[in-house]
Formats: structure tokens, C-alpha cells, sequence
């Protein structure tokens, strides 16, 4: 606005110059606060599901008695289903801000998605089928490809879990038809067999972790740290889940071979690796020093559920035997 004793020109100038440090500020005032909201939506989406736990899966809806097969399937069913309805959804194929910097989060996801497709493969390939017969699962041979799908294809990895979701819940309606078109057979050498695949699983967790304190070239780098513990943390997540659904679905054959209390073992040991993280980073300090090692913390719970396994399985196939 034009002052007394102002020509017009002046006027104009003063106005420019009005404007111009108005849009100096402005990216001063909004980037702040468009970090802050990617920070906070970074922080949200990082938050790690709850507990898979069978008394919880709406599938089930508190049922006492179910078919055979059918907590496994559910539970696996969930532990999918979870991953791609979490907080951001699945963040492992992400390619913006802030997915694509939530590096622990899609090694949290890595670590699940490989105990499911261990189990998937287990069901297609032992548990649904009598022994000497080849005939398999028209659902589990749909399921089982596209759990094994990339998990880093920004474009089509959800939709090809969420078919595998489908394929599994066709086969779990399946399992609780009467009579029932679906078949699982719940046997210990089946059962063994699959407990196999988690000691090597577990075994290579476990000396990734240890990785952390090694000498010379075999040590891990600091920027794998923390993607090692978290995909422990991942598969211990899902194996945890998996075994309370195996207790259900195997329930006579444990019973039988007395390894009620080695099964509930692993899942205390595993409970122990989902304690929350009270470090905003994966520590790896000295074996006796004044900072914790997180990374040996995890490795010693996964050792001990490991043994308990092992124990497991060797009574199954004690019992196969007989």
C-alpha cells in the first residue's frame, strides 16, 4: 500500500521485497514440519505386531474343537495376512519415504515370510498326503508359489501373498467341510521331518548373530547388525505362533511321545525373543562390557529353543519307530 510521501515505484519495491521474504519462509516453516510427520509416520509404521497367538484369530473365533489341520492352516493364514495389514502394510518392496528407510522392519518381515514358506512347503509337501501316495493339495500347490514370490517386487508381491491367503483359507473351509474334501495328516515322522527344516533355520540365525562379536573378516558389518537381529526377531515371531498351532493339530502324537514339556520349552525361549527392544538401536557391545549385545541376547534364546527342538524331534522319531 502506497505511504504518504511514496511514489508508486517505491511502493511497488516495498511490496516485492514484502513478498519475497514472505516465500523465503515458507519452506522454512513447512519442511520442519513434513520431516517431523515422515519421522512420526516412520515411527508408527515400525511398531512390530503383536503376538500370533490361536486364541486371538478371528478364523477361529474361540472354537474348542477343530479339525485336524486347521490351526496350522489359520495360523499361517494370520501370520500372512498380519505382515501385509500391519501398520504401513508390507514395507519389504517399498520405494518412497519413509517405507524405503525402515530397513528393520522389512528384515523383521524377511524373517517371517521364511518360517511361512517353511511351513507351506511342509503341508504340500508331508502333511496333507498319506505316506506312498503322490496325490497333493490343488490349494497348497497354489499357495505355496506365491508365499515363495519375491518379497521385493514394489508391484505385485502383495497381490500375490494375498492369492496365497486365499488359496490357504479355500483349503481351511476345506478342512472343516462335512465331510471334509481337504486332507492333513497329522503323523510324527511329518511332524519331524518339518522340525528339521526350523533347527537349520535356527541354526543359521544363530550364527549370523554370533557373527556380531567375530574376529577379523568373519565379523558382521555394523550395518548388518541390526537386519541380522531383526530377522531372528521375525522368524521367532511366526515360529512361535506355529508351534502353539502344531500342539493343537499334533496334540496326540506329542502327548504320545512325552514331549508336552519340550514343546512348551521352545515357545517360552521364543516368548523371550520378543521381549521389547529398550534401545533405540541394536547394541553390540563386548561380551563384558558396560553396553549390552543385543545380538548375542537373541542368539542365546534361539540356541536354547533350538536344543528344546532338537530334543522334540528326536522323541518324534523315536516314536515314528515304533
Amino acid at each position: 500500500m502506497e505511504q504518504p510521501g511514496e511514489s508508486p515505484i517505491e511502493s511497488f519495491l516495498l511490496d516485492s521485497a514484502a513478498r519475497s521474504r514472505q516465500r523465503r519462509r515458507w519452506p522454512r516453516r513447512v519442511l520442519p514440519a513434513l520431516l517431523l510427520a515422515v519421522l512420526l509416520l516412520g515411527w508408527y509404521w515400525s511398531l512390530e505386531p503383536a503376538p500370533l497367538q490361536l486364541a486371538t484369530l478371528p478364523a477361529l473365533d474361540g472354537r474348542q474343537t477343530l479339525a485336524p489341520g486347521t490351526a496350522t492352516t489359520r495360523l499361517l493364514q494370520a501370520t500372512v495376512q498380519t505382515l501385509l495389514d500391519k501398520p504401513g502394510g508390507f514395507l519389504g518392496n517399498d520405494l518412497a519415504p519413509p517405507g524405503i528407510w525402515l530397513d528393520n522392519m522389512a528384515a523383521f518381515e524377511r524373517g517371517a515370510m521364511s518360517a511361512a514358506r517353511d511351513l507351506v512347503r511342509a503341508m504340500r509337501r508331508d502333511f496333507t498326503h498319506a505316506p506312498d501316495v503322490a496325490l497333493e493339495d490343488a490349494d497348497l500347490l497354489r499357495a505355496e508359489p506365491r508365499l515363495f514370490f519375491s518379497g521385493s517386487d514394489w508391484l505385485t508381491t502383495e497381490d500375490e501373498y494375498r492369492r496365497g491367503v486365499l488359496a490357504l483359507d479355500s483349503y481351511a473351509q476345506r478342512l472343516d467341510s462335512l465331510p471334509p474334501t481337504a486332507q492333513f495328516h497329522a503323523r510324527a515322522d511329518s511332524l519331524a521331518r518339518w522340525l528339521q527344516d526350523v533347527e537349520a533355520r535356527l541354526d543359521a540365525h544363530v550364527a549370523a548373530l554370533g557373527a556380531a562379536t567375530a574376529a577379523g573378516e568373519a565379523r558382521t558389518g555394523w550395518q548388518q547388525i541390526d537386519d541380522n537381529f531383526y530377522e531372528a526377531r521375525g522368524y521367532a515371531w511366526a515360529l512361535r505362533g506355529q508351534l502353539e498351532a502344531m500342539a493343537v493339530d499334533f496334540a496326540p502324537v506329542i502327548a504320545e511321545a512325552g514331549a508336552g514339556p519340550l514343546q512348551r520349552l521352545a515357545m517360552a525361549e521364543l516368548d523371550g525373543t520378543q521381549r521389547p527392544v529398550r534401545s533405540p538401536l541394536v547394541m553390540n557391545g563386548s561380551e563384558y562390557g558396560m553396553v549390552a549385545n543385543h545380538s548375542l541376547v537373541m542368539a542365546g534364546y534361539l540356541a536354547r529353543t533350538r536344543a528344546a527342538i532338537q530334543q522334540l524331534r528326536e522323541r518324534l522319531g523315536a516314536q515314528g519307530l515304533r
